[in-house]
């Protein structure tokens, strides 16, 4: 970092221009909004540390993804593989910054994983399955306007065939014709084999044709084998009676007449003459002795596993091969027989495709604690560098107001050049210990101001640091993205009104249309009479009062459940499932593990076309193969690869987005509960509340928890929780979402 290893923090450097023609791909065909732009300015910028506030699908990744793009540009004079580290404290959030990295064409090297090395390469495969399948339109482009080339695909296979089949020379003879066939047929295209070459392979076949059976390869020859199998080739052996075995050996294929090569004839009489064996004579035994077995062993392989070509026919079909090649890249149609080649390539060796990523890939992706470790100084070398102090000339850190400072600080410590720390303090906190929150708590009394700073983010104190000195030294270290293309213009106002305006955030606009988000008519159709709580509506409150049952510990101390609400969630679920088919994604996120666990529970019991939507797979429940994956079409006109259903708690749920999303609120109200308590301060109202309304109460998490929908958001649960009295106190956002469900936007049921 400047500031840091680099030093001359202060020092003036050229402008570097944010956005290029070759970053603005990123943004897949859409125009950047003036602020991603900033950002990317800031980034590339700064003199030490900028900081990039992304609220929900802002599309804080597509600014990630062109600003690796911009590094590269800058820095492909020098050597750049291995220069810009994409971190983050959660393999997923690393993982998905990864997936959008395309510098000159190659992916982000992953180092670590959940899982290690699969989880590098199932990175890779992507990326693989995309470059192939690109490659096999050009391919068939190609092919569309040059129909030689199927020939040359059909010669290839002939060639190919040459060299591992011939269960007989009469056969091998066979498909040598078919080869030279294959050439003669590609005469009117240009692609001629020189007369010399077809010289060549017309005396092959020939000869091929003019040899007999060897009777040795049809049936065992008793007698020869044990003769053979007689010989001594053991100086120990041999002095007992090693030259009376060569001898009757040579006499016997002398009697044979099988037409042995001289050399091994005269190894065998200069055994048969000798008493004193040298080692190298003995070798040289050995070896005619394998030799001899492999003549007079039978083949007992089916035909078309036999392996009989010569060295003269394999030298053969090389040189047609080269000429062929040679030949191809002198034309046109030598473009889609290249491509065949690399997509071949690409599908069938892996390992180097993910050794050559490793080696010159610019963006190198790795958790926070894992950037330190063996296996990033082991990449370094790879590249290499010197992995003895492993270093970035820039750190990008996504999800970086989710990391404790500890983690923070070591790929912080990694960069020469700048850090860029990707987030959002206002949606999940960094993860605290709670024995450690709770043993502080208990020794040192904390005020509520002290654990307020407690629980503060490194990246929150960060972003208020550098915003003063902004003011000081006018450059620019901190923006926010304010459009967002997730979520319908109304879910998304909703979100900026209750989480960023309230805090002076400044607003986050929407930037797509209503009617990009509308619901298909097959969807609408299928739901039946339920088509009009989701026709033109954006969200839902499905009302699951208290007096159907409440919420309950199953023991003291453990998570809450709700099984009323569990049932008429997982309702829900399958009714939207099979009315939209392969097309919805669907997301069920709830503040508790238990409600989490029985939800999945309650939705194994139930069945589509025979298949149920949960199987439990070492003790933990999980969507089933079918119910696990959905293709989507982006706005670029690509196609991605999606989760059709997830249940989890909110944490599982930062960076992900669903076409419907249901919330599980699991409390119920308990009327008179918040008032019934000793005391009349501030902190003892706090308390009250937070034993009534427990995680709803966090904005955070509330923030995370709605605004992870596409075209809508339902929450089920206990009305009263957002009607009651205490509700606008408590859980504003809460009351506001049941408000706009009773207008002309929602439902309520």
């Amino acid at each position: 970092m400047a500031a840091g290893r680099g030093g001359g923090a202060l020092c003036r450097r050229r402008t570097i221009k944010g956005l290029t023609p070759y970053a603005q791909e990123a943004f897949k065909g859409g125009k950047p909004t003036d602020k991603q732009i900033l950002a990317l300015d800031a980034a590339l910028n700064t003199p030490d540390l900028a900081i990039i506030i992304g609220p929900p699908g802002t599309g804080k990744t597509q600014v990630i993804a062109a600003l690796q793009r911009r590094l590269a540009e800058e820095t492909e004079e020098r050597k750049i593989a291995a220069q810009v580290l994409i971190s983050s404290f959660q393999h997923d959030a690393v993982d998905n910054a990864l997936d959008r990295s395309d510098v000159f064409g190659l992916p982000g090297a992953r180092v670590g994983g959940k899982r290690g090395a699969g989880d590098e390469e199932s990175l890779i495969a992507p990326w693989l399955e995309q470059r192939v399948a690109h490659l096999q339109e050009k391919i068939a482009k190609e092919y569309s306007q040059y129909p030689a080339l199927e020939r040359v695909r059909e010669l290839s296979t002939k060639l190919a065939l040459a060299r591992i089949v011939g269960a007989s020379p009469a056969q091998q003879a066979e498909t040598f014709e078919g080869v030279l066939d294959g050439l003669q047929a590609l005469a009117h295209s240009g692609l001629l084999l020189s007369s010399k070459l077809e010289s060549q392979l017309e005396d092959y076949i020939a000869q091929l044709k003019m040899q007999q059976p060897n009777p040795a390869g049809s049936r065992p020859d008793a007698e020869a084998l044990k003769r053979i199998r007689a010989l001594r080739v053991e100086a120990c052996s041999f002095a007992d009676d090693g030259a009376e075995r060569a001898w009757d050996l040579l006499s016997w294929l002398k009697r044979d007449g099988q037409g042995n090569s001289a050399e091994l004839m005269a190894w065998l009489q200069t055994a048969a003459d000798c008493s004193q064996p040298t080692a190298s004579m003995l070798q040289a035994l050995a070896a005619c002795q394998d030799q001899l077995l492999e003549q007079y062993l039978p083949d007992y392989r089916p035909p078309e596993l036999k392996r009989q070509t010569d060295p003269e026919g394999l030298a053969l079909l090389d040189e047609i091969d080269r000429h062929l090649e040679n030949t191809l890249r002198q034309r046109k149609q030598g473009v889609a027989w290249v491509l065949e080649q690399l997509s071949d390539s690409l599908e069938m060796d892996r390992a180097a495709a993910h050794a050559v990523v490793n080696e010159y890939s610019m963006v190198v992706g790795a958790t926070c604690q894992q950037a330190a470790g063996r296996q990033m100084a082991s990449l370094k070398s790879v590249a290499g560098l010197d992995s003895t102090d492993i270093e970035f000339d820039t750190v990008v850190i996504d999800e970086a107001a989710r990391a404790n400072p500890l983690d923070l600080f070591v790929p912080m410590s990694m960069s020469k050049r700048r850090i860029i720390l990707v987030g959002d303090d206002r949606q999940l906190p960094h993860m605290l210990e709670p024995d450690i929150e709770g043993q502080l708590q208990e020794e040192h009394q904390l005020t509520e101001r002290q654990l307020i700073a407690f629980r503060s983010s490194l990246f929150e104190r960060m972003r208020l640091k550098l915003q003063a000195l902004e003011k000081q030294d006018t450059n620019p270290r901190v923006v926010m993205l304010d459009t967002q293309f997730r979520m319908h213009p109304i879910l998304g106002s909703f979100v900026s009104e209750q989480f960023y305006e309230k805090d002076g955030m400044g607003k986050v606009n929407a930037g797509r249309a209503a009617e990009e988000f509308a619901f298909s008519e097959s969807l609408l159709n299928a739901l039946g009479e339920l088509a009009p709580l989701y026709r033109d509506r954006v969200c839902q409150w499905i009302d699951v009062s208290a007096a159907q049952g409440k919420d309950q510990r199953l023991q003291p101390g453990t998570s809450r459940i709700r099984d009323s609400e569990a049932q008429r969630i997982a309702e829900e679920v399958v009714r939207l499932m099979q009315a939209g088919g392969d097309s919805l994604s669907i997301g069920v996120i709830t503040f508790y593990a238990a409600q989490r666990d029985l939800i999945m529970e309650k939705l194994a019991q139930h069945r589509i076309d025979g298949v149920p939507l949960m199987e439990q797979r070492n003790g933990t429940y999980e969507p089933h193969e079918h119910f696990k994956w959905i293709r989507k079409m982006r706005g670029d006109g690509s196609v991605s690869l999606e989760e059709r259903l997830r249940v989890g708690s909110v944490d599982a749920f930062q960076g992900k987005e669903f076409d419907v999303v249901l919330l599980s609120c699991v409390r119920t109200y308990e009327q008179g509960k918040p008032r019934q308590v000793s005391g009349n301060t501030d902190t003892d109202r706090e308390k009250q509340l937070n034993r009534q309304f427990g995680f709803l109460r966090l904005p955070n998490r509330m923030n995370v928890a709605m605004s992870r929908q596409r075209q809508m958001l339902i929450c089920v649960g206990d009305a009263a929780l957002a009607t009651c009295a205490e509700a606008k106190e408590a859980v504003p956002a809460l009351a506001a979402f049941y408000q706009m469900c009773g207008g002309t936007h929602g439902s309520i049921r």
